[in-house]
């Protein structure tokens, strides 16, 4: 009986089967095997939302999305498809909302890890820049919203005293 393959030979020839890394090398797929995180995620969840801040470049393993922009369904994507990379590459607010149609398995990285793919993986670059000129027509360029730091509600008078030790 032949021994079991080892789990990250499984996963790098499930990616080259994805069309995203059909012409990576074996570097390549390393390079970005070693980076990705898997999540599952359920049926009818927003991955991200059209004008929210992006964090996340998405690789679609399994499982289907639908897009839609000012509530309108663009496109409906599937096992090698990605999603999230113009938030990234532009700093721009999301240009679409993605909900998942059925349970789906991605492949996910942050924005480091995204720009580390982006100098490090050649075969994947070009496919992410040819797709990020395309979904890039006609859609108006807003800015990122900024995240700024959740300020605190001053505490009561009372126990600001008490704070400063001036409490009677």
């Amino acid at each position: 009986m032949p021994l079991a393959t080892p789990y990250w030979r499984r996963r790098r020839e499930f990616l080259r089967g994805l069309a995203l890394f059909a012409d990576s090398t074996e570097a390549e797929l390393r390079a970005f095997d070693r980076q990705a995180g898997e999540i599952w995620v359920e049926r009818g969840t927003d991955l991200m939302r059209e004008g929210a801040r992006g964090v996340e470049f998405a690789v679609i393993a399994d499982g289907r999305v639908q897009v839609a922009r000012t509530g309108a369904v663009i496109a409906d994507l599937g096992p090698g498809d990605f999603i999230g990379e113009l938030a990234l590459l532009d700093d721009r607010a999301r240009t679409a909302t993605v909900t998942t149609t059925a349970r789906t398995r991605l492949l996910v990285l942050g924005p480091d890890e995204f720009a580390s793919m982006m100098r490090d993986v050649p075969s994947v670059r070009a496919q992410v820049d040819d797709a990020a000129a395309v979904r890039r027509e006609g859609v108006p360029v807003v800015p990122a919203p900024r995240v700024t730091p959740a300020r605190m509600a001053p505490p009561p008078a009372a126990r600001r005293r008490r704070l400063l030790g001036t409490w009677r």
